[in-house]
């Protein structure tokens, strides 16, 4: 047991060595301080103000890292046996050295400064990618990650989705929170499942029709009238709320475990108020409500077409009274009779005023 004890002293002792002649004194206060909190290859690293390089977790076998609210973080030295890395809360500008982390498969920027992505390029083992809460406008990096099935970039500033088009293994994209007009680049990713656009400026979806495998699609928040392209997609989830779309009959076979598709236009919900399958579904607060909607468009053709007759009554008189036909009282008297006979007609049929 004593030259058990030894032994296992003598290979400490070379340890320690090992590591003060190969590690910055920086670097071996952090091992000596987080060699103990390593738990399955996991090391997570909360609101340590003194770490700003993370090189030293090649030493305690980390693959995946969690930094949270470290303020100073550089990528000057990287570990290269890291797969999944997490830098949240951290008020990242630039991530430059990053690209050579190239063992990375699963990577969480989120609730950064970060403008500039483009060090991400070379990083084409990615299979999740999440910035979401920065200030990206420019995601043209993103298209060399071919190998990506999860990418999230919520609460941006993204108009251009180019980029995104060359993603074929997506199976999730979350979009949301940006400032997006057209989605015609998307029709590229067959393989996709689960699709969030919420709160963008969209107004066409027309290359949806070719998204073959999408199941959950989130629209909420944006400028759609049309969801003629969504009639022959599988979907069994979908949020359309906040949109003008007034005509629902596309999606009216649908099998849907979950639709909400309030505040809009629809004049035809009863196309879908007889599914039984829902689980969920909400049709509340339509803008205005269906059938005050359609008494509204009666009305407003009944006013119309009132006014039109109205305009050639007048003209027609107007003409005989300027020909001598009629005197000017007999005239006005005719005109009174026929407005009359007009607005009793408009009321029986219309049930206005």
């Amino acid at each position: 047991m004593l030259n058990d004890a030894f032994q296992h002293y003598h290979e400490q002792d070379n340890l320690n060595n090992y590591i003060n002649s190969t590690y910055t004194q920086y670097e071996v206060e952090m091992i000596k301080k987080y060699k103990n909190e390593v738990s399955y290859e996991e090391l997570e690293i909360y609101k340590d103000k003194n770490i700003y390089q993370f090189q030293f977790v090649d030493q305690l076998k980390v693959k995946s890292l969690v930094l949270y609210g470290c303020f100073s973080i550089v990528f000057d030295k990287v570990p290269d046996n890291i797969v999944e890395l997490t830098v949240n809360e951290c008020k990242l500008k630039n991530i430059l050295g990053i690209q050579f982390m190239t063992k990375l498969k699963r990577l969480d920027l989120s609730n950064n400064v970060l403008i500039d992505i483009q060090p991400l390029y070379s990083l084409e083992q990615l299979q999740s990618l999440h910035i979401n809460e920065n200030k990206l406008v420019n995601i043209q990096p993103l298209s060399t990650l071919k190998q990506l099935q999860s990418l999230s970039l919520t609460n941006n500033r993204i108009i251009d989705l180019q980029p995104v088009k060359s993603l074929g293994n997506l199976l999730s994209l979350d979009l949301s929170h940006n400032s997006i007009k057209s989605v015609l680049c998307l029709q590229n990713l067959t393989h996709l499942q689960s699709l969030n656009l919420s709160f963008n400026n969209i107004q066409d979806i027309t290359g949806f029709t070719c998204l073959s495998s999408l199941q959950t699609l989130n629209l909420d928040y944006n400028l759609l009238i049309d969801i003629s392209p969504l009639t022959h997609l599988p979907l069994r989830s979908l949020d359309i709320y906040s949109n003008r779309i007034v005509d629902v009959c596309p999606i009216s076979s649908h099998q849907f475990e979950h639709l909400f598709m309030s505040n809009n236009y629809i004049t035809n919900a009863y196309l879908l108020s007889n599914h039984k399958q829902f689980s969920d579904y909400s049709l509340n607060n339509q803008n205005p409500p269906t059938k005050s909607l359609i008494l509204f468009q009666k009305r407003l053709k009944a006013v119309y077409f009132g006014l039109k007759n109205l305009n050639q009554l007048i003209m027609k008189r107007t003409q005989k009274i300027l020909n001598g036909k009629q005197k000017i009282n007999v005239a006005v008297l005719n005109l009174k009779m026929e407005l009359t006979e007009l607005l009793e007609q408009m009321i029986s049929k219309f049930g206005l005023l």
